[in-house]
Formats: structure tokens, sequence, C-alpha cells
């Protein structure tokens, strides 16, 4: 049923972001892959506050 559809979009979620996070971290570095983390999250978090700034 429904359960079982949700289940297994989880798994597939979970096994695709751990493939390539273990890609992207063979090919840029463990390091590397904390960086550029950190940069798409704050850069997300900016365009977060530039947004409900020109809400408000």
């Amino acid at each position: 049923g429904a359960v079982g559809v949700v289940f297994g979009a989880r798994a597939l979620a979970i096994a695709v972001a751990s493939m390539t996070g273990g890609a992207l971290s063979n090919w840029i570095g463990v390091r590397g892959l904390f960086l550029g983390s950190g940069l798409v999250l704050v850069a997300y978090l900016g365009l977060l506050v530039r947004r409900s700034r020109r809400l408000a």
C-alpha cells in the first residue's frame, strides 16, 4: 500500500544521497564536501532572508 511506496521512496532517496556523497567525497575530499555543503546552506539562508524582507 501507500506505506510501502513511501518507505521505498525514502530508501531510494537515502541510497542516491549516499552514492552521490561518496562520489563527491572521493572527488573533492571530505573537507571539500563539508565546505561545499556549508556554502550551499549559507547561500540558501541568505536567499530566504532576502525574500522574507521583501515580503514583509
